[in-house]
């Protein structure tokens, strides 16, 4: 047999409870609680603590850094389509790709120095990936 905890908020009585006054029992709403203290409104301000006002979630910093990289990352493409459509073909242009699709590299380049730009290309992705192995064991 499965319980199912359906009754509403002993403060509000609109919204449906999803936890627990750990002063006074209160099942209470997510905007009646506050989960620093694990206390509802009421008893928050009988202790004399300021009600707790509902608020957007913080971006922590590996949210941050996540949205920064793909912020890069698009600047960059956006950097190599505009100096394609702005330089001249004279034969001389080299161009260098490596796509990872899971574990797979998939490396190619073109041009006089399409082997070079390959190999730093592939350089630069084993130092990222290096480096990703390295805060993730520093995290783990």
């Amino acid at each position: 047999m499965i319980w199912v905890w359906t009754s509403f908020c002993e403060v509000c009585g609109s919204r449906k409870s999803k936890y627990v006054c750990s002063r006074c029992g209160r099942r209470v709403c997510e905007q009646c609680f506050d989960p620093k203290t694990w206390l509802c409104k009421i008893c928050a301000q009988a202790k004399g603590w300021e009600p707790i006002e509902p608020r957007a979630p913080q971006m922590d910093v590996v949210t941050k850094l996540f949205a920064l990289s793909f912020l890069l990352i698009f600047a960059g493409f956006a950097l190599i389509f505009l100096s394609a459509l702005l330089t001249i073909p004279s034969g001389e242009t080299s161009f260098g790709f490596v796509f990872f699709i899971g574990p797979i590299p998939i490396a190619f380049g073109g041009g006089p120095h399409g082997l070079e730009l390959v190999a730093v290309g592939i350089a630069i992705a084993i130092a990222v990936i290096l480096a990703m192995f390295l805060i993730l064991r520093k995290w783990f």
